[in-house]
């Protein structure tokens, strides 16, 4: 019997952690750029369920519960807005910009908002 409360536990879980993600893609809807997530569940651990003399019967399995084993990428095309800023571009179909911070990193981006910005030697990037 308590095998079933942690069984319905662990979904409860798992499912809290799924409106986590989507919490997360509602707070971001108006991020230019935001790519929305989906959480993927998996099932735990499955046990063969003994009979009481201790006999295995064929293909009678306990489940353990679900948990969620990660999220997923929605990379599907967004909405193209006109800005009418001279820096904004937009990626039509697929790809992204690849971008330098100031520490020499680079990181790939959709969002196409670039603005200049002024170095120290004077010049601008």
């Amino acid at each position: 019997m308590i095998r079933g409360f942690y069984s319905g536990v662990s979904g409860a879980i798992a499912h809290t952690n799924a409106v986590d993600v989507i919490a997360n893609n509602i707070a971001n809807v108006n991020t230019s750029g935001y790519k929305s997530q989906k959480a993927e569940f998996t099932d735990l651990v499955y046990t063969n369920m003994m009979t009481p003399d201790g006999d295995a019967p064929q293909n009678l399995k306990q489940g353990s519960g679900a948990r969620v084993s990660g999220t997923s990428l929605n990379l599907s095309q967004g909405i193209l807005q006109v800005t009418d800023r001279s820096l904004d571009v937009a990626l039509s179909g697929e790809g992204f910009f690849a971008v330098m911070d100031n520490q020499g990193n680079i990181s790939y981006t959709r969002q196409g908002a670039f603005q200049l910005s002024a170095m120290a030697d004077g010049s601008f990037a």
